[in-house]
C-alpha cells in the first residue's frame, strides 16, 4: 500500500491506452505483464513484472509512457495487464516508499531486462554506482572499455526501462551538468538531492 496518493485521471489514460496496446498487437494471452501505478512523492510511477522480475519501472508522462508501454509490450511479446496483483509489484511498492522516506539504499528486488547487448550492458554496471554518488557518462564508458562510446552510453542511459532501481539517474555530464534523463531534470535533480541529503 503506498504512502501517497494516486491520480485517478491519469488511471484512466493507461487503462485506455493499455487496451489500445493489446488491441493493436494481440499478443498471446500466455504471456502477460502485469502492472501497477506506484504513486511517489516526485510522481506516479508504472511498473511492471514479467515472469515474477520486475521489467519496468518508469516516471508516467502524458504521451511518452504510451510509447513506453507500447515498447516493452513488443520488446517481451506479452499483452498488458493493470488489473491484476502481484506480490512482486506490492514489495517493489514497499521498497520505493522506504527509498523515498530515506529508509533504503539498496533494492532487494529481480529485475529482467531485453535491449541489444550493448545496453543491457550499460544497465547492468549502472547498478554498481552507490547510493548517493554520481558518475560522468565519460567515466561510465571508460569503466565499459569504449573510450570513445560516450553517446552511446549517454543513448543507452536514457533507454533504460527500470529507472531508480536500476540509477541511470546518477549518471552526469563532465561538468556537473544534468543532461541525459528520459523522466527530465527536475526528476533527476530530485532523485539525486533525496540521495545525497540521506547523508
Amino acid at each position: 500500500m503506498s504512502i501517497y496518493p494516486k491520480n485517478k485521471n491519469s488511471d484512466k489514460h493507461l487503462i485506455s491506452s493499455i487496451d489500445e496496446i493489446n488491441l493493436h498487437h494481440s499478443f498471446s494471452p500466455m504471456n502477460t505483464i502485469k502492472l501497477k501505478i506506484i504513486p511517489t512523492p516526485i510522481g506516479s510511477y508504472i511498473s511492471g513484472v514479467f515472469n515474477t522480475k520486475v521489467c519496468l519501472l518508469d516516471l508516467i508522462e502524458d504521451g511518452r509512457t504510451h510509447l513506453i508501454l507500447d515498447k516493452i509490450a513488443i520488446s517481451y511479446q506479452a499483452n498488458l495487464c493493470l488489473k491484476s496483483t502481484s506480490p512482486v509489484l506490492d514489495e517493489l511498492e514497499k521498497q520505493l516508499n522506504a527509498y523515498f522516506c530515506k529508509k533504503l539504499t539498496q533494492f532487494n528486488i529481480a529485475t529482467i531486462l531485453r535491449g541489444t547487448e550493448f545496453q543491457i550492458n550499460v544497465w547492468n554496471s549502472l547498478k554498481t554506482i552507490p547510493y548517493g554518488k554520481t558518475i560522468s557518462y565519460k567515466e561510465k564508458a571508460l569503466s565499459l572499455n569504449k573510450p570513445t562510446a560516450i553517446r552511446a552510453v549517454a543513448n543507452a542511459n536514457s533507454k533504460n526501462p527500470i529507472s531508480i532501481l536500476i540509477p541511470c539517474h546518477r549518471v552526469i555530464g563532465s561538468n556537473g551538468s544534468l543532461t541525459g534523463y528520459a523522466g527530465g531534470v527536475l526528476t533527476k535533480k530530485r532523485l539525486l538531492d533525496l540521495e545525497q541529503s540521506a547523508f
